[in-house]
């Protein structure tokens, strides 16, 4: 993971504030889709489920 870190960490380095910018906009924006669909799916990125809710007096609802 270091060596992609290193390698894009260059790249950036590399490219115009105009474009660095924009490809710093698709990312977040695909991070956010992602994260999204993993609360929609209550699900972890490991794939594993997320635990139930703890019921309470407060969310018991009749």
């Amino acid at each position: 993971m270091y060596k992609v870190d290193e390698w894009l960490a260059a790249l950036l380095a590399s490219v115009e504030s105009a474009v660095r910018q924009r490809v710093m906009c698709k990312m977040a924006q695909q991070l956010h889709r992602n994260q999204q669909y993993n609360n929609c799916l209550q699900c972890n990125p490991g794939g594993s489920g997320d635990e139930p809710r703890k019921v309470t007096a407060r969310t018991f609802v009749r």
